[in-house]
């Protein structure tokens, strides 16, 4: 007799059908992926409502300073990933930054400054103080939507188009074949400062803290906050021409989603995948389909 799958929910062992659990895992997937585009997109249209001189002129980047820094961040990235005793304090920093900076945002949107940054401040306490799932995913969620809005919005949509393709590149390259980015998403999780959605295969395993998930052991799926905030970025730069330009891309984007999970569920032995080609390849589409159903 066949055993049944496993998945541990605090110190318990529960036999969950394989079926059911990949159900869970893409309904918590989608309602995050989805959470944090619909409140990304609801932003960057109040953003640029308030700030038009934003969507006014948006950057074009210069491709040759783009590449430089961006090859000078894999650069630090892979040098503190070496020096193991240092990469804790460095990624918590940049995770503490990052959910301090974007749900300020986000929060800014419905109340004045001071409270703001102390909703900020209080989100960034809370999360390292209760390290559990559901609090990594709320972080999550109010960083990457208002860190992709407002980067969506002060970017052209030629730039969020080639953006995406270089990144989709490297996302290849750094999950299959230097594999680095699974080795940061380990030590990240060692030192509780993933910048990730992690989703259980349980509805109780929201609850479990970050220290008894562990990466690669199939308990849980990771969804990295580039394969999110990057179709988001697309979504606010079309989003300055109306919402529905907005809605087209986010529609497409989760298809994309949807399609990343088919092949991921199609493995017959569960690898790492790098989520983001499929989801930006469809983020493309969107943004094309979007210009030419309603032009500019």
């Amino acid at each position: 007799m066949t055993k049944k799958p496993t998945v541990i929910v605090g110190k318990k062992e529960v036999a969950v059908p394989a079926f059911k659990m990949k159900i869970n895992v893409f309904v918590g997937e989608a309602l995050l992926f989805l959470l944090t585009q619909i409140l990304g997109l609801v932003a960057a249209l109040k953003i640029g409502k308030n700030s038009p001189e934003i969507t006014i002129q948006p950057i074009e980047i210069s491709w040759i300073r783009f590449l430089i820094y961006f090859a000078i961040g894999t650069a630090t990235i892979l040098v503190f990933l070496r020096l193991s005793k240092k990469t804790g304090i460095f990624f918590e920093i940049i995770f503490a930054l990052a959910i301090f900076s974007g749900s300020q945002i986000i929060f800014g949107l419905i109340m004045p400054d001071f409270w703001a940054m102390f909703c900020a401040a209080l989100l960034v306490v809370v999360r390292f103080l209760r390290p559990s799932i559901i609090s990594q995913n709320i972080a999550m969620v109010l960083t990457i939507a208002g860190i992709g809005s407002l980067l969506g919005l002060s970017l052209s949509v030629f730039s969020a188009i080639i953006i995406l393709m270089v990144l989709s590149v490297y996302d290849f390259i750094a999950v299959y074949k230097t594999k680095h980015m699974i080795r940061m998403a380990k030590q990240m999780m060692q030192s509780r400062a993933l910048l990730a959605f992690v989703v259980p295969q349980t509805l109780t395993g929201y609850k479990s803290h970050l220290k008894d998930v562990k990466v690669g052991t199939g308990q849980v799926f990771i969804l990295g906050s580039g394969d999110v905030v990057m179709p988001l970025v697309a979504i606010a730069a079309l989003s300055r021409f109306s919402a529905m330009h907005g809605l087209l891309v986010l529609l497409f984007s989760f298809l994309g989603l949807i399609f990343m999970q088919l092949i991921f569920n199609a493995q017959k032995i569960r690898r790492p995948m790098a989520a983001l080609p499929p989801i930006a390849l469809f983020t493309i589409l969107g943004i094309l389909t979007a210009m030419l159903v309603f032009r500019y």
